[in-house]
């Protein structure tokens, strides 16, 4: 399995062979909330779009495309510096981030804080701190994961745009995979909820241009009913699937309850 350039929050890593499994094969890719890119990775090469609004994060797969090497010395020489200097040298490097919002220290930091979880406070900050019982992931392992992903990658545009931007690129025979944050998540920079109700409107625009999509939809908040929520992209697609633990697929969301579900897959086609 490819191993993930930066750990993010909602990776669809263990899904991404069955969702990958909808995607047509041909027409433009667009990813619009990238984040580690597990998706964009299962693809292959493909030519396409990729975007999400933090601009550091698209920061790094630029580098990851254009000059891994680079980015995999970046992190040699900050992973030597925390092994000599200890847990001052992790925080001399997120402070420098935050002041200058340098690519390279967020992978940096992604692979040496608590849990790999990327985490910023109101004010845009990298706030998680270092995971004193991991080392972080070693330089030579990285530096091949990153010239693999760099292979992958080199026909994708990456842009740190708003999604709805990215999507008007899109048309008649391109293919749309959309991860939006969880529902009842809070906001990756700012203390906000996503606005799931713009997305519906986004999904019957390109249901208008005739566009393709894919949505992956995790309900994660406790014992919170989704349902309500739910059935905004049901009405808008054309099929829909439960994933399990093992993201396997459970009997068609479109014939199922809405109550229960922990991560569901739509699609405004139907798979022939």
């Amino acid at each position: 399995m490819l191993q993930p350039v930066i750990k993010w929050s909602g990776s669809k890593r263990k899904s991404a062979e069955f969702i990958t499994s909808f995607i047509p094969k041909t027409g433009t890719y667009f990813e619009p909330f990238l984040g580690g890119g597990s998706i964009l990775g299962a693809l292959g090469n493909r030519p396409g779009y990729a975007g999400d609004q933090i601009p550091e994060l698209i920061g790094i797969w630029d580098l990851v495309k254009s000059d891994p090497s680079f980015l995999a010395n970046s992190y040699e020489k900050s992973w030597n510096g925390l092994q000599r200097e200890g847990h001052t040298y992790y925080y001399k490097v997120r402070d420098r981030f935050n002041k200058k919002r340098n690519p390279e220290d967020l992978l940096f930091l992604s692979r040496t804080c608590v849990n790999g979880l990327i985490r910023f406070n109101t004010y845009g900050d990298f706030n998680n701190s270092l995971h004193h019982t991991r080392p972080g992931i070693h330089p030579e392992t990285l530096r091949s994961i990153l010239l693999e992903w760099s292979k992958i990658v080199s026909k994708t545009k990456f842009a740190a745009t708003d999604y709805e931007n990215l999507l008007k690129k899109a048309k008649l025979g391109d293919i749309v995979y959309m991860d939006p944050p969880y529902m009842g998540n809070k906001g990756r920079y700012k203390n906000e909820q996503f606005d799931f109700e713009r997305l519906w409107q986004i999904l019957d625009d390109l249901n208008k241009r005739k566009v393709k999509w894919i949505l992956s939809l995790d309900g994660k908040s406790g014992d919170r009913d989704y349902s309500k929520a739910l059935s905004a992209p049901k009405e808008l697609s054309k099929d829909a699937y439960l994933l399990d633990g093992e993201s396997s697929a459970f009997p068609r969301l479109l014939n199922s309850r809405l109550d229960n579900v922990t991560e569901s897959l739509f699609l405004n086609f139907k798979i022939k």
